[in-house]
């Protein structure tokens, strides 16, 4: 009996792989088109934000579904949810602005520095998920966690900052 539910809990960290084959694919996209300011390159960068929260919402189902992990053990997901939707709204927002160029050059130094943040801890939870115990995974209780939060506080932080430089410091020449 315990070696079907471990075989379970296997099977379903295999499930795990569709939706971080969409995260990394949205990465990469990230990756790659930002530091374009055109009209196509924003909205593919819209696009990979896009692809990574719904990535990280099938994690979550998945977890909560079939692994049946807490509610509890989904806020580090969540908060990390609300990050991107933070930058998705930041981008929607002020999209002509960027597009147009009229902003200051502090919004690709922090966003670069915001990528490199949510690069972490896309890595954090992936080996939160596919370490090798059989156990149900927490990244709310594991070793990983005060590195996890300190890249959201600083992420978060530079987020802030991006929403400052955009909408106070506009350049137009």
């Amino acid at each position: 009996m315990v070696s079907e539910t471990i075989t379970n809990v296997q099977d379903i960290k295999k499930l795990m792989y569709i939706p971080f084959a969409l995260i990394i694919t949205s990465i990469i996209i990230i990756g790659i088109t930002i530091s374009m300011t055109n009209q196509n390159a924003l909205s593919a960068l819209l696009g990979g934000y896009s692809g990574l929260f719904i990535g990280l919402l099938f994690i979550m189902i998945i977890k909560l579904l079939f692994l049946n992990a807490k509610y509890i053990d989904m806020i580090p997901i969540i908060m990390f949810m609300m990050l991107i939707g933070f930058l998705i709204y930041l981008i929607s927002t002020y999209f002509d602005r960027i597009i147009s160029g009229n902003v200051s050059s502090y919004y690709l130094k922090y966003s670069y520095l915001s990528f490199a943040f949510l690069c972490v801890q896309i890595c954090l939870i992936y080996i939160d998920i596919f370490k090798t115990s059989d156990k149900v995974p927490q990244l709310s209780t594991s070793t990983y966690s005060k590195i996890f939060w300190l890249c959201y506080i600083l992420n978060f932080a530079a987020l802030i900052i991006i929403n400052v430089v955009l909408y106070f410091y506009s350049t137009q020449g």
